[in-house]
């Protein structure tokens, strides 16, 4: 399906910011995550462990007390108590204190007690996510993740645990449990809730309690829209119809049972929210989301939403006078591509809408391809100037615009590869002479100049450099310097952005040839993680040493020093795919890891347990990672046990 990215935020004018779902929050921005033991500070106190530091002074004399924790300063938690069929809520602010406490002295036996949406006081790409840690003496946990009063609860205190909550696409449905006729994509995916600042995960869940369906099928990042940090707008499946392939709106505001679908006009219709490639925009009102909707009627319109139904409304922004894609937002304008009218061979038009007035600019007529949209690629921002993938006649790759025709204009002809932005300007791989020639390492700087820094060497019989990545402080790129046996040898370089600061990083790292041992034909079982994963200002990557003998360990780390690139899981017994001893050859497998927001890593593994000539039985494990040895660990559901979740072949794929 289409997906989608959303901009940046800008003074004054806000944008959504994509990647995958993110539910989010916590005092200290990107989170502390020093009250963690070795293993996620679940190992000594696995039902309720948490903030070692998120401590009352003292205990209360009498009524329950909760212990909330890591609420953001001025943020706000509803508290609902249900009596007897009345209910009554209680607003709880956040003081900028580790811990926050309030008691509730009327309790009696049968109350329920349940959390609401968390606000947070300005606009943010996320929500805060809070839940009840364990139960107290005298409530129990239900299902729903309501407290339900059992007996006498005085004296006793009850933890809420928030944090930084993510969803990512996972399947949930063996391939045995859905008969042949109607299996499909849509139906084998769920969403899972991960608080990366408790270590916990769950389903999420509709009002109904049934799962929620994500419509991108095995699309693992999960492409959203925000509106103000209150809701989460996605795509998801209708449950009414889910052997439909068709998609539908869906808000989230995090809590149990707190998703629904987004019901608007014309005639109360759910509807696919997509903008091919394009960006759900924020500006004005925080709380408040643009975007395209398509309808399964074939109408397609400009809304605004503010998560809910009755919320949703029509709106001109993105309206451009036909079908238009790939919106983004660049100051004060609003860009898209639009398909021309009539003519013998297709042509498209860079478009820009001014926020205020309404008046719509063509920037270029004659692109002879969608500049944003289908296929064009994600479009890259660097101070106030747009870059993006587009050709016309004169056979142009990369152009840029500032939002105005004069500031639209070609790059270059290169072919260029892993585009990305770092320290104010925009880095890319490309070949000046053509594919047979060296490739070399680009960039754009900060006045649009095309700046040549040097060559790296590897030569028309290589694939040469396979992936470029930036944190705050430094690029890295893989090269394939030669092949063995048909398979690359490849290095791990680190730079500053410039030659003298380009070096390649411990050369042992990488093997002399991947070809497995003993001669073995090389297998698919194993997908190695060889890809650079950013994660806060480390990245990620795989050594492919193992070359289908020890699928364990080979995931390292690097901060760009050689002392601070290491084996992330130095310990077998810890790692996601499991020890030798636990996990026979060929039947565990690591798959590539989901970044969420880029300062954490799920690591999902398959463990198979019985395999047969129908298919195999098996299971996925879950693991979070910071970047770092002691902040890498499993996952765990919501009781503090070890989240796994079973996995069929049987029957099919």
């Amino acid at each position: 399906m289409m997906s989608l990215r959303l901009s940046r935020f800008r003074p004054g004018v806000l944008a959504a910011l994509g990647l995958p779902m993110l539910l989010l929050a916590c005092a200290g921005g990107d989170g502390d995550s020093a009250w963690r033991g070795d293993d996620g500070g679940y190992e000594d106190d696995p039902v309720t462990g948490g903030p070692s530091q998120c401590r009352l002074a003292e205990a209360p004399a009498s009524g329950l007390t909760l212990k909330v924790c890591d609420l953001p300063e001025n943020a706000t938690l509803e508290l609902i108590h249900q009596v007897s069929g009345v209910t009554d809520t209680v607003t709880l602010t956040g003081t900028g204190e580790r811990t926050l406490s309030h008691t509730l002295d009327a309790l009696r036996e049968d109350d329920v007690l349940r959390l609401g949406a968390a606000r947070v006081p300005a606009p943010q790409r996320y929500l805060v996510t809070c839940d009840f840690e364990g139960a107290a003496a005298g409530t129990e946990q239900g299902g729903d993740g309501g407290l339900n009063i059992t007996g006498d609860a005085n004296g006793q205190v009850q933890t809420v645990l928030c944090g930084r909550t993510w969803l990512a696409s996972q399947t949930d449905i063996s391939a045995a449990d859905i008969p042949a006729e109607v299996r499909n994509e849509t139906n084998r995916v769920a969403l899972l809730r991960i608080n990366v600042d408790t270590g916990r995960v769950r389903w999420l869940q509709d009002p109904d309690g049934g799962r929620v369906r994500d419509a991108n099928g095995y699309q693992n990042q999960v492409y959203d829209h925000y509106a103000g940090g209150r809701y989460v707008l996605f795509n998801g499946v209708d449950p009414a119809d889910p052997q439909a392939l068709n998609r539908s709106l869906w808000s989230t505001d995090g809590t149990n049972g707190g998703s629904a679908l987004v019901r608007f006009p014309p005639d109360n219709q759910t509807a696919l929210m997509v903008t091919n490639r394009g960006q759900s925009i924020v500006l004005g009102d925080p709380e408040l989301a643009y975007f395209i909707a398509y309808f399964d009627s074939g109408d397609i319109g400009s809304y605004v939403s503010d998560g809910t139904s009755e919320g949703t409304r029509s709106d001109e922004l993105l309206d451009f006078g036909g079908e238009s894609s790939g919106h983004a937002l660049l100051g004060s304008r609003v860009l898209a591509s639009q398909e021309n009218a009539g003519g013998d061979s297709r042509t498209f038009s860079l478009l820009a809408k001014d926020i205020d007035s309404g008046e719509i600019t063509t920037l270029k007529s004659d692109f002879t391809n969608y500049p944003m949209g289908p296929q064009a690629g994600i479009p890259y921002f660097v101070g106030e100037r747009m870059y993006f993938r587009a050709r016309d006649a004169g056979g142009f790759w990369l152009w840029v615009t500032d939002g105005t025709v004069a500031g639209t204009r070609p790059v270059s002809d290169m072919i260029m590869e892993s585009l990305t932005p770092f320290q104010g300007a925009l880095y890319f791989i490309a070949r000046e002479g053509g594919q047979n020639d060296d490739a070399q390492l680009w960039k754009i700087d900060g006045d649009g100049e095309l700046v040549r820094l040097f060559d790296i060497g590897a030569d028309a019989s290589n694939l040469g450099v396979i992936d470029l990545v930036a944190t705050r402080e430094a690029l890295f790129f893989s090269v394939n310097l030669e092949f063995v046996s048909r398979s690359p040898v490849s290095a791990l370089y680190v730079s500053d952005g410039t030659e003298a600061g380009t070096r390649r990083l411990r050369d042992d790292l990488m093997p002399a040839t991947t070809q497995p041992q003993n001669g073995a034909p090389p297998t698919n079982w194993a997908r190695y993680i060889t890809g650079l994963h950013v994660v806060g200002d480390r990245v990620v990557f795989g050594d492919n040493h193992s070359a289908g003998r020890d699928p364990t360990n080979r995931v390292w780390v690097t901060d760009g020093t050689d002392e601070g690139t290491a084996r992330l899981f130095p310990n077998a017994e810890r790692s996601p795919i499991h020890s030798a001893s636990a996990c026979a050859l060929g039947l565990c497998q690591a798959f590539e890891p989901i970044s969420l927001g880029g300062a954490y890593l799920l690591f999902r593994a398959w463990r198979v347990l019985d395999a047969g000539q129908a298919g195999q039985q098996g299971e996925l494990t879950f693991w979070l990672s910071d970047g770092t040895v002691t902040g890498t660990y499993r996952l765990r559901a919501q009781d503090g046990q070890l989240f796994s979740h079973p996995y069929s072949t049987v029957g099919g794929e």
